[in-house]
């Protein structure tokens, strides 16, 4: 029975052991959960940390001086005021979270744990546990009512859902252990003989809790209490006072310092002393022990390090200034302290050389903690301060914002790099992983403008900074989308020139290119001018030329345009075989063009030989000729002059092109505005103005022509389509006028459509069309404006076949002369009249007397026969 109960306790013994280890503090660098870190109170951050580059991160103020030892946890430090407030801040940037207020003075050193953070009410006998994340109140123990007043220096630490406490009051001294998640009393031992207060944080190990008393009516004690039960298990008498230097447990032994200038060295199984060592002044920190040495700061300036072993020094350093309660930190081989006198004072651990002396001016009773290789500490001034040990710079972007829309040329990108000892670092600007930009000097706040060219799109933007020692930072990546705006080209009119002369695009400072994005703006001209926009023209270069003016703003924008520039021929040439130039023409004609073989003429240079010219409105033809180009029967443009008239009836006066020395005319197409008018009056003469012509159409040199096909006086007029079609032109007034040809009337031709010297335009309901005809140079001129009129007009050319019976026969066989009837027109004495009409001479009457006297005396031979 007896062995199994043992084995029951040894059980129960293993299991609270695994508890309490599992709840020992957490082994994180980036947690720091209450005052002594870890429930064994041993100070030693497990791991390295850059102490030859230090400043200051961040500062927090409040309103009371900051006593409290703060706590971390998921990137939050916490702590307490004297300003009766309790703090939750972002251990980064040192921006509040929530403040809880509570009725007194907020002196304790927080706890954490499951979500809770715990702390006590200095002077109003409250304990309190708050939601971490929000602050608000889970629950609040009220301690015994002759123990409110002073709770100074009381610290708890939590372990398996137990939080450990105690309280501060001459002769009510407590220490609680309390159920962590609802508040409720588990089991509270106290002291009522003599004790004036326990005033250090409780060390836990092994399911044993350790502390100190102050001031009994026997002398200073250490305990050791069941941690499940509150049953004492050991205690053992001082000749000296324990105030505020909190035990530390390593190894099986309990460590701790003494107002009457010892350290001591206890075994924590029964509370044998082990040894002990005199320093020259009080010891009010707690003692840290790390690599079996254990380090002791005391009032008098100096720090100890002691074989944890033995005790015995292994070296001292006497500083400036003095050590009051705040307790050192161990990170691996760096020993950091403050002082009263608001230095932070760092000594190599293994040597005791100073490596760090700090100041931040004012008294700091505060002991630090350190997460993420941050040192945590407050002062007597009100401040939290958050100091870099090491840490990297800070890179924040500011501009553009991620997931941002910006204009191309306002892109300024904008970050913040803050490092806590270098005033300034390099940084790098990378776009799209690339680095734009590289050692770029940043101060505080940056400002970089345009860094790289890019065009409209997403992109992605960084930077990375390091410090003197090469802590590198990288910050966030921020997406941007770039917009640019295209430059716009305003409007350029035609540039006209005389050949030879030097073309400059932007003379007259006609181009006008904006960019609203400001962005350089380059110009591209196409040829024949060159990359500056020159072009020397020389005297065989006259003609029409586009050329295309495009703009680029460098970012993916253009706009473009296509400029005329007219090379005027005004220099006779040797090879010309035109003079002057279209713009030469004096008309009204509102889209007059010319065509050379159906080609719109630009040239001077026109190709040598027989070629069909074509004035043209739009797309209705004017004049049609054929001109014979040669560099000395050259084709003038200087002194046409075309100019059509409307008043109710057509009329067109067409000046300078006299095909005469050509042996050749031209045909005019006139509009029939009137459409009850089918007769025009032409007056073949150089004139100047439609007003030339009478009313009548009976001046001299003027013909009246129905343009019913018909030749009159070597003129036709036809209809075709609404066109008036008139040939055989050689100079041209012509009108429209009310006329109809007399029976009997004399014509040239007998046909119903006529070509007369040049070619004929398109029929229908239309304007005539341009055609285009090339020439064979086996054929005569004559043969060739048959083929071209036939070509055109085949209906026509169709009506040069006779028809039977038609009303245009019959009324050409009545109006024959009454010799034709009588004698036929193939007849000698038909003849013989026809050329006595013609000439009035002697011969053709005695041929007349001669044949009458002939025909007589046949026709009485005749009668007289049966």
């Amino acid at each position: 029975m007896k062995s199994k109960n043992l084995a029951i306790v040894i059980l129960g013994m293993l299991i609270s052991f695994t508890l309490i280890y599992a709840n020992s503090g957490s082994t994180s660098i980036s947690e720091w959960k209450m005052l002594g870190r870890t429930l064994d109170n041993n100070r030693n951050y497990p791991d390295e940390i850059n102490i030859s580059r230090f400043g200051i991160l961040w500062e927090y103020s409040t309103n009371g001086k900051v006593v409290s030892s703060p706590a971390i946890e998921n990137r939050i430090v916490y702590f307490g005021s004297m300003d009766k407030n309790f703090y939750a801040l972002n251990a980064s940037t040192g921006k509040q979270i929530w403040n809880f207020t509570a009725p007194g003075f907020n002196t304790s050193s927080p706890a954490l744990s499951d979500g809770l953070i715990y702390f006590t009410d200095g002077l109003n006998g409250l304990f309190f546990a708050l939601n971490s994340t929000t602050g608000a109140q889970a629950w609040n123990f009220t301690f015994d009512a002759g123990s409110v007043g002073n709770l100074v220096d009381n610290h708890p630490s939590v372990s398996d859902g137990i939080v450990y406490v105690s309280s501060d009051e001459e002769g009510y001294a407590h220490v609680y252990a309390i159920n962590s998640t609802n508040g409720t009393l588990i089991w509270n031992y106290s002291f009522q003989f003599g004790v004036m207060g326990i005033r250090t944080s409780n060390a836990l190990s092994s399911n044993t809790l350790y502390f100190g008393t102050d001031w009994t009516s026997w002398g200073d004690t250490l305990f050791a209490l069941n941690a499940s039960t509150g049953i004492k298990l050991w205690s053992i008498r001082l000749n000296t006072s324990i105030t505020s230097s909190h035990p530390v447990i390593s190894d099986g032994v309990l460590f701790v310092g003494m107002v009457g200038n010892y350290t001591y060295a206890f075994n924590s199984t029964n509370g044998n002393q082990i040894w002990e060592y005199p320093t020259k002044a009080r010891v009010y920190s707690s003692p840290v022990i790390g690599n079996n040495i254990l380090y002791v700061t005391s009032y008098e300036n100096k720090t100890y390090a002691l074989n944890a072993s033995t005790g015995k020094q292994i070296w001292n350093y006497t500083g400036e200034n003095s050590v009051l309660n705040s307790s050192p930190v161990l990170a691996n081989d760096i020993l950091l302290t403050v002082t009263n006198s608001g230095k932070v004072i760092a000594l190599n651990a293994s040597t005791g050389v100073s490596i760090l002396n700090y100041t931040l001016g004012t008294s700091m009773r505060s002991s630090p903690a350190i997460a993420d290789g941050i040192i945590y500490v407050g002062n007597d001034n009100g401040k939290l301060y958050a100091l870099s040990a090491g840490a990297s710079p800070s890179v924040t972007l500011n501009s553009p914002k991620d997931n941002s829309n910006i204009y191309k040329s306002n892109v300024k990108f904008n970050f913040t790099a803050i490092d806590n000892m270098d005033a300034a670092v390099l940084c790098n600007l990378s776009i799209n992983g690339s680095v734009n930009i590289s050692n770029i000097n940043a101060a505080s706040n940056n400002t970089i403008e345009n860094p790289v060219s890019f065009g409209a799109g997403d992109y992605v933007w960084q930077v990375m900074c390091w410090d003197s020692l090469n802590n590198t930072a990288i910050s966030s990546s921020n997406k941007f989308n770039s917009v640019n705006t295209p430059p716009v080209l305003g409007t350029i009119p035609d540039i006209v020139v005389n050949e030879s002369q030097l073309v400059y695009i932007n003379a007259t400072g006609n181009i006008i290119a904006t960019d609203a994005d400001g962005d350089i703006i380059v110009f591209n001209y196409s040829a024949p001018l060159n990359g500056s926009g020159y072009w020397q023209t020389t005297y065989n270069d006259a003609r029409n030329y586009t050329v295309n003016i495009t703009i680029f703003d460098g970012y993916g924008g253009t706009d473009s345009q296509l400029v005329k520039i007219v090379v005027q021929d005004v220099v006779n040439g040797k090879n010309d075989t035109v003079t002057g130039n279209i713009s030469d023409i004096i008309n009204n004609i509102p889209s007059l063009e010319v065509k050379i073989n159906g080609s719109v003429f630009e040239s001077g240079l026109v190709n040598p030989g027989l070629q069909k010219v074509t004035f043209t409105d739009g797309n209705a033809t004017i004049i049609e000729l054929d001109f014979e180009f040669t560099n000395t029967s050259k084709f003038s443009f200087t002194n046409i002059m075309i100019n059509r008239t409307f008043n109710g009836r057509e009329g067109i006066v067409i000046g300078g092109i006299d095909l005469t020395s050509q042996g050749k005319t031209k045909i005019v197409y006139l509009n029939q505005t009137n459409t009850s008018l089918n007769s025009v009056c032409v007056k073949d003469k150089d004139i100047s103005s439609i007003n030339e012509l009478t009313s009548d159409c009976s001046g001299s040199n003027e013909v009246k022509l129905a343009c019913d096909g018909i030749t009159t006086n070597g003129y036709t007029c036809s209809i075709v389509g609404t066109y008036y079609k008139i040939s055989g032109l050689s100079h041209t007034g012509i009108k429209q006028i009310p006329y109809n040809r007399p029976s009997g009337s004399p014509s040239s031709s007998s046909s119903s459509s006529s070509s007369s010297g040049g070619s004929s335009g398109g029929g229908g309901s239309s304007a005539p069309k341009a055609q285009e005809h090339k020439p064979d140079e086996n054929k005569t001129i004559e043969q060739e404006k048959l083929i071209t009129e036939k070509e055109e007009n085949p209906k026509e050319s169709q009506s040069d076949i006779p028809k039977e019976n038609t009303d245009s026969e019959n009324k050409r066989e009545e109006s024959k002369p009454w010799w034709q009837n009588l004698f036929g027109t193939g007849s000698i004495t038909g003849k013989a009249i026809e050329n006595l009409q013609k000439s009035g001479s002697i011969y053709a009457i005695l041929t007349i007397v001669i044949v009458s006297a002939f025909g007589i005396g046949v026709y009485r031979k005749l009668k007289k026969q049966p």
